[in-house]
């Protein structure tokens, strides 16, 4: 089986649960169901593999926290694969107001450092353990970028809710070959796909929250108005 390698991205969560979200004026809200735990973009994948039973590992930023110690104690007891960078700001947090129907404000109340004192040859060694790369936009993983220069196996990145504005995608952008974006800030998501399949890319998938993922297929010029074939 292909060894997939993740970097970057674990938070410590607070996920609270509303019937709708507020409106924008001062207010009370005397009851607010919660759960808080891990949360992020890589610490996300690197649980779904896991349970798939693919072989993966997650190379990620805590802090020396209580936060830092729940996120590594809770992956590790789900079998996740994990090294970590102590990051001295501390863990990086979440809030994130949810509604009935899925939509989310999320606040980041902590952010991870930029700059991390990351030990280089450890995370060589690990990139040359891998079949498979996911690298994440968070802002430390731009010093790791560098790494992944003539990697021969396929890098992946998550652009999230990208604009095609923002210039600070585009070094994730240039680094991976395999695209996926959700359309929250694209409301014309088609050009964008194109473009980026254009410029090189061998698969672009673009979500749409309920209504499901579209997809510009490996090995075809177009893109599918039908739900990915390969998510499902």
């Amino acid at each position: 089986m292909v060894r997939t390698l993740i970097l970057g991205g674990t938070t410590f969560d607070h996920i609270v649960t509303l019937p709708e979200l507020p409106a924008p004026r001062p207010q009370t809200l005397h009851q607010a169901p919660f759960h808080e735990g891990t949360g992020s973009t890589g610490a996300g994948k690197a649980l779904a593999l896991t349970k798939l039973g693919q072989p993966t590992t997650l190379y990620s930023a805590v802090g020396d926290d209580a936060y830092g110690r729940h996120i590594r104690d809770d992956l590790l007891a789900q079998g996740v694969t994990a090294h970590y960078v102590l990051d001295p700001a501390g863990t990086e947090r979440h809030v994130n107001l949810m509604d009935a129907q899925g939509q989310r404000i999320s606040l980041f109340i902590t952010q991870a450092s930029p700059t991390l004192p990351v030990d280089y040859a450890e995370v060589t060694a690990l990139i040359q353990a891998s079949e498979c790369l996911v690298v994440n936009i968070i802002s430390y993983c731009q010093l790791l970028l560098p790494l992944l220069r003539g990697y021969p196996h396929p890098i992946w990145t998550d652009l999230h809710d990208y604009d095609d504005h923002n210039p600070y995608h585009q070094p994730f952008i240039d680094a991976a070959e395999y695209i996926h974006l959700s359309s929250d800030n694209l409301p014309d998501y088609r050009p964008v796909m194109q473009q980026l399949r254009a410029a090189g890319k061998r698969l672009v998938v673009c979500t749409h929250g309920a209504r499901g993922p579209r997809c510009s297929p490996p090995r075809a010029s177009g893109w599918s108005r039908q739900p990915c074939p390969l998510l499902r």
